[in-house]
């Protein structure tokens, strides 16, 4: 049983890596192309005019922004702001529980799966905790239809005393709105 839920959750896992992969291509093709770049030198953090700017990007094109994709290292940027940029209620909401789930009325879903996306041409260094994507509404963005759920098998393979496990699943994740993906560079 235990080797069922194993395998179930990493297959979940390579899920997200391959939606995040199509979000990052989606967020190339026009009308974005251009990332909303913060040039610097060294590391910078996540300022709230940033996530203010890709917000209006995204409602200049007349959809809904939904969704926020950020890495952790970037979402410590968030927990950072202060009194200066965010109202006593958002301040108390991060200190009473350490979370900050919604910003501008857009949910925020932090995940360390965003570090692998993309790779420095020069170092192979992944550069995915640098870039934040914010995106429209499901019914607007794309889809991800399943034609076959996950299937776990477990044989007992007694000549080789072992269990094999055998897992499948088809599905597809496509975006027809790359016009609802915007993407931060922080460089």
């Amino acid at each position: 049983m235990r080797a069922k839920e194993r395998t179930a959750i990493a297959m979940a896992i390579a899920e997200d890596d391959e939606i995040f992969k199509v979000v990052d291509a989606a967020a190339n093709l026009p009308p974005e192309s251009a990332d909303v770049t913060a040039a610097s030198h060294g590391a910078i953090p996540v300022t709230k005019a940033m996530l203010a700017d890709m917000y209006g990007r995204l409602a200049g094109r007349q959809l809904v922004p939904s969704t926020y994709l950020l890495h952790p290292v970037r979402y410590a940027d968030i927990l950072k702001l202060n009194s200066d940029t965010l109202d006593q209620v958002s301040l108390n909401v991060i200190l009473e529980t350490g979370q900050f789930g919604v910003f501008f009325g857009t949910r925020m879903i932090v995940t360390v799966r965003m570090a692998n996306l993309a790779k420095h041409t020069y170092t192979n260094e992944y550069l995915g905790q640098n870039y934040i994507y914010l995106l429209t509404t499901a019914d607007k963005l794309g889809r991800i239809p399943e034609r076959k759920a996950v299937e776990v098998k477990i044989f007992d393979n007694v000549k080789e005393a072992q269990y094999d496990v055998v897992a499948w699943e088809q599905i597809g994740i496509g975006v027809h709105n790359p016009s609802g993906v915007t993407k931060l560079a922080l460089r």
